[in-house]
């Protein structure tokens, strides 16, 4: 799903909407179970373009308890603001002198296209908790519970119960 900014630059307007469906994507540690749907606006500011919208998908990806796949809806905000090339070059050069940076973070348009598609795998990516559960009731491996305590290491057990005394 790219973007042909000349093409944009063309029309009277300074702000766009799009709607569309990725199939699939590159280089994911999971499976989409249903298409990516993202509606998003395109806005022009002097040499800034502004990509800004939401996705909604699901997804299918292990517990990290019991290692069984699990489906989860994802949702998510995607938000970026983008330079072209020369004009980034420009920004970053101006800050080796200084030394420090003025906060803003800046995508680089490559040949005045802007690859919507990768920027929703970076916000979807970010989306997934990395310690994601099948169910709160999850008990998780059977070999798991052989390590299981109840948090205290009985080699210190006898220093707490010297210290309760006191």
């Amino acid at each position: 799903m790219k973007i042909k900014l000349d093409e944009l630059k063309l029309k009277d307007s300074k702000h766009f909407h799009f709607e569309g469906i990725i199939e699939e994507l590159p280089d994911l540690e999971f499976q989409l179970v249903k298409p990516i749907k993202v509606s998003y606006s395109v806005d022009f500011f002097a040499e800034e373009v502004l990509v800004k919208g939401e996705f909604s998908t699901k997804i299918k990806i292990a517990c990290v308890k019991c290692l069984e796949d699990y489906e989860k809806e994802i949702k998510g905000q995607i938000e970026s603001v983008y330079l072209d090339s020369k004009v980034l070059k420009e920004y970053a050069n101006s800050f080796e002198e200084e030394a420090e940076s003025d906060g803003n973070f800046y995508e680089e348009i490559i040949d005045g296209t802007i690859d919507v598609s990768e920027l929703v795998r970076e916000h979807l990516i970010l989306e997934i908790d990395p310690y994601g559960v099948c169910s709160d009731k999850c008990e998780g491996l059977e070999e798991m519970k052989n390590y299981e305590d109840d948090g205290i290491d009985p080699r210190w057990a006898q220093i707490l119960e010297m210290s309760k005394n006191k």
